[in-house]
């Protein structure tokens, strides 16, 4: 109603898009284009088309969800990380941005086939999924490496618990399947309660991560960064 009214400040006609609930329950995309007219002399009314457009609209967004997904895993991708992460930004509530790598990938395509590299990439996915929010944003970045926005968060030591399970349910099944690789899992973030761009973040995370790994792969850090 508001798109209509400030279109026809500028003019008689207009033209929107909205959903209209039927009768059974379900919802309908329509596209709506009008008319105001002058009838019998200070009266007004409306003429309008209403057309059915929900394919378009469903294809539409299965094509946007293509384009912001990783096929393999069904996170995020980056660009779609990053979209989502800007959205969820604001009210200067804590967060954490967190960052895995998965260490020795690499053997576990070697020795065992990237079928089961995929296979183990769609694993971590999964337990991603289990352990955080829904309301969690979970990205694939690439290769091995997956990034995960926790927002609203103020606890630290929550979210370690977490990296500790993932990491323990991680081991087992390597322990049990692919165990020549010797693979673990490294986390490194940073806790902000600030607005910044999701570049900065994943630069600052990316440095706690490079040190974690440096020293002793298969371990996690969350530093607390100072608001400037």
């Amino acid at each position: 109603m508001a798109a209509v009214k400030r279109q026809c400040r500028e003019g008689k006609e207009f033209e929107v898009e909205y959903r209209m609930l039927k009768k059974d329950g379900n919802f309908l995309w329509v596209y709506d284009r009008g008319r105001i007219i002058d009838i019998q002399g200070e009266k007004k009314a409306v003429i309008n088309l209403i057309v059915d457009i929900s394919e378009n609209v469903r294809i539409k967004n299965h094509l946007f969800m293509e384009s912001v997904t990783d096929p393999l895993t069904g996170l995020y991708n980056r660009r779609g990380g990053e979209v989502m992460v800007a959205q969820r930004f604001g009210n200067g509530n804590p967060y954490i941005f967190l960052m895995m790598d998965i260490d020795n990938f690499k053997a576990v395509n070697d020795i065992y086939g990237h079928h089961e590299g995929d296979e183990v990439l769609r694993y971590i996915a999964d337990l991603l999924r289990q352990f955080f929010r829904r309301d969690d944003v979970v990205i694939r970045i690439g290769g091995d490496e997956f990034v995960v926005f926790i927002y609203p968060c103020s606890s630290v030591a929550a979210i370690e618990q977490k990296i500790q399970k993932i990491s323990e349910r991680y081991l087992r099944k390597i322990e049990q399947e692919y165990p020549l690789s010797r693979s673990s899992l490294s986390f490194g973030g940073v806790k902000y309660n600030r607005t910044t761009s999701f570049l900065e973040l994943y630069k600052r995370a990316d440095q706690v991560l490079y040190k974690v790994k440096h020293n002793c792969k298969g371990q996690f850090k969350i530093v607390e960064m100072k608001t400037e």
